[in-house]
């Protein structure tokens, strides 16, 4: 099991120039998020995923990219994989808490906009009861950052 954060971000952010706008990306994760990658997802990634929710990677969040690519993975990545199935969302859990403990330790300041978003969507995946205050929150923090 040789898995690295390279996988996911080269895969999820191809063109790793860093030089392009978050508008550059927009058509291009509609239609990852909207399962149009699911056959590369579950091709190239299903074993990766699987041991991203099974903890087998939790080390890669260690650092800024690393954890973006846990991030990715267990956010986005499972829902390709187990799609409507209640497995889908099972690690929402897991990468909004990432998610929170990137904003918090200062990854979340080290990497581009477009990547930052995906900490953004992972908490917005993870509804529970304080949700729409947290929702609330991220549109403020989402409007200093673009």
């Amino acid at each position: 099991m040789g898995f690295l954060p390279t996988d996911v971000l080269d895969f999820w952010f191809p063109d790793t120039g860093h030089q392009n706008a978050p508008e550059t990306y927009a058509a291009f994760w509609s239609g990852h998020m909207q399962g149009g990658m699911d056959d590369a997802i579950i091709s190239g990634f299903a074993d990766l995923t699987h041991a991203a929710a099974t903890g087998l990677l939790v080390h890669w969040a260690d650092t800024a990219r690393g954890r973006l690519a846990l991030i990715v993975a267990l956010d986005q990545f499972s829902r390709s994989l187990w799609r409507n199935t209640p497995a889908a969302y099972a690690q929402d859990i897991k990468a909004a808490r990432l998610a929170l403990e990137g904003m918090a330790n200062g990854h979340f300041g080290c990497l581009q906009p477009w990547e930052i978003m995906f900490f953004y969507i992972a908490i917005a995946h993870c509804e529970g009861p304080d949700h729409l205050a947290r929702m609330h929150k991220l549109d403020d923090a989402v409007e200093l950052v673009i």
